[in-house]
């Protein structure tokens, strides 16, 4: 929990907004990953995978949410988006060396290639998507 709270002092610090997303805004194409397995068999295909390792009660992770929901919506179907509890799965968060949240990775192809510790702008993920699809903007942008 004391390293949740450092991430959450660096995020407030960080004077990050996001005033433009609803705080409650919920995308249909963010998947729960509740079982293990389900991520695992999510990584062994091909494609971009962005996880999301989080808890309901951390502050960051919260505010993190509707940004990461945003993204998902923009990127629908060229990427795929999950979300980890990791109080609900330690296992999946102990497998994966997660020591703070929010933790995001990106994935290409089951092989890990970006890795972002608590709550950053939402243009860091899509730089990192437009870098790993080949694109200058989202197709159904912002």
């Amino acid at each position: 929990m004391l390293v949740g709270a450092l991430f959450g002092l660096t995020f407030a610090v960080s004077g990050q907004r996001t005033a433009q997303i609803p705080a409650g805004y919920v995308s249909e194409n963010v998947t729960e990953i509740v079982k293990t397995e389900e991520l695992s068999d999510l990584l062994a295909g091909d494609g971009v995978v962005l996880v999301d390792f989080y808890a309901a009660w951390c502050g960051p992770c919260r505010r993190l949410k509707p940004v990461i929901h945003k993204v998902a919506d923009a990127y629908g179907g060229r990427a795929r988006f999950v979300a980890v509890n990791v109080d609900k799965n330690a296992e999946l968060a102990s497998r994966y060396g997660v020591s703070g949240i929010p933790d995001v990775r990106i994935f290409k192809n089951g092989v890990q290639v970006a890795r972002h510790s608590g709550a950053r702008p939402e243009r860091v993920y899509t730089d990192a998507l437009n870098s790993l699809l080949g694109e200058a903007e989202p197709e159904n942008g912002r």
